[in-house]
């Protein structure tokens, strides 16, 4: 009697996490979990991108958040911001809500917590649903060294996995060193059983240099989704006793979806404008790729349908724009889109626009994904990432 009792029990676990599962893919998922620096009393426009799930979601809003002191301001003075293209959310569709963020003068080096409440109609219901966004508050001084991406994933529920972190120097740096000082509900395993990961080349970053980290995360016990972790970037400054601690946050996506791979193409910001006219797009196929032929692919039509190039499906829209780049060694806007990577996978290429460029673009959004050649033709395609085009 037991074990059917527990049969049952199991069977409606299984059931219900199914549910869960369906639940989550009906509503619109937010792609944006962090948005680009800000120093003390600059105001950000932000752009919060989000995919539409399997049921079309209308009537949608957002509203904002902030800690103490900061100030959010919403397009035309309205108490909520919407979607660029309207209301409506559409089956897969890609859109942003915009909104402006202002962090006090008094703000010191933090990632403030934004808390953005999603609101919308589905199936003739009112739905509504709780986000997080970190929002790197940095002075102006800097960093003397970024993590370039602070999203990791996914790693299979009940085993785990080794995760790289790059990171890129601003100042030289020696002695660096990374911790995971709150794991959260993950274990945690570094190189070598040491108390700390290390970098892959030697201790040293220098300007300009890009290198990673590597550690690996346990996920028994971890339902799927989202799990925070902080860590603590050390390093010694040159000509400095005192180590230097910065404080950092990653994400980490434990999940059985094979298709949702972790980004191997990053970019500087979210936006350019016509201050900041330009943004590196940064690309981490990894070691495996070493050495090998890369070409950086685009689209302003989105990333909802692929298009398979080489057998591989490429999470972009074909349009001219797309064509334009797959036919062409180099495609203005985009510097080096075409080239080979280093040892560890990885390369750069500039995303550009000229001050007369602004009038007639402000507003588009291009989207960008990188094929890897090997042998036998494509062998590794990246995610998309969306660049938008604002004042």
């Amino acid at each position: 009697m037991k074990r059917l009792l527990g049969v049952a029990v199991m069977a409606a676990t299984i059931a219900g996490g199914d549910a869960l599962a369906d639940a989550q893919r009906k509503r619109p998922t937010l792609l944006t979990r962090k948005l680009p620096k800000v120093a003390p009393g600059a105001g950000l426009w932000a752009h919060v991108f989000w995919r539409g799930g399997t049921t079309t979601a209308t009537s949608l809003r957002v509203t904002v958040k902030a800690p103490k002191d900061y100030v959010v301001q919403y397009p035309d003075a309205r108490s909520h911001t919407s979607l660029s293209g309207g209301p409506t959310l559409d089956v897969g569709e890609l859109d942003f809500t915009s909104f402006k963020v202002t962090p006090p003068v008094t703000a010191g080096k933090q990632n403030a917590r934004l808390e953005l409440t999603l609101e919308w109609v589905a199936d003739g219901k009112k739905k509504k649903r709780k986000h997080r966004v970190r929002l790197p508050v940095r002075p102006n001084r800097g960093d003397a060294a970024e993590m370039v991406c602070d999203v990791v994933g996914p790693l299979a529920p009940g085993g785990g996995g080794w995760v790289h972190i790059d990171f890129e120097g601003h100042e030289r740096v020696t002695g660096f060193k990374v911790v995971v000082t709150d794991p959260g509900a993950c274990g945690i395993v570094y190189p070598g059983g040491r108390t700390y990961t290390g970098l892959a080349k030697d201790s040293t970053l220098d300007v300009g240099e890009m290198d990673y980290c590597a550690f690996r995360i346990e996920t028994y016990g971890m339902t799927e989704g989202w799990h925070d972790l902080a860590l603590e970037m050390r390093y010694l400054e040159d000509g400095a006793t005192a180590e230097t601690v910065v404080p950092l946050a990653l994400s980490c996506l434990v999940s059985t979806d094979t298709r949702a791979i972790a980004p191997s193409l990053t970019t500087t910001a979210q936006q350019v404008t016509s201050t900041d006219r330009s943004l590196t797009l940064r690309l981490a196929a990894g070691a495996t790729h070493g050495y090998k032929p890369f070409q950086m692919l685009g689209s302003l039509a989105g990333s909802d349908t692929p298009t398979t190039v080489g057998g591989m499906n490429v999470p972009l829209t074909t349009d001219a724009f797309f064509l334009k780049t797959l036919r062409r060694q180099s495609v203005r806007p985009v510097a080096d889109g075409v080239g080979t990577l280093d040892e560890s996978g990885r390369a750069t290429a500039t995303f550009a626009l000229r001050q007369r460029d602004f009038p007639t673009l402000t507003g588009t959004v291009y989207h960008f994904a990188y094929v890897v050649y090997g042998d036998a033709g494509v062998e590794f395609v990246s995610n998309a990432v969306p660049v938008v085009v604002g004042r």
